[in-house]
């Protein structure tokens, strides 16, 4: 991801998400609760 550096201000830089961000599980828990909460669903191939 491109973010500020220093994580809250300065030029775009590369960064690597924290270990939380990073993880696939809460990611998809995430995304299917969002799903229900909404009504709205997006397919995937």
């Amino acid at each position: 991801m491109i973010g500020p550096r220093w994580m809250a201000f300065g030029a775009p830089v590369l960064e690597t998400p924290s270990r939380r961000g990073r993880d696939l599980d809460a990611a998809r828990k995430l995304w299917e609760y969002s799903e229900r909460a909404t009504g709205i669903t997006y397919p995937f191939g």
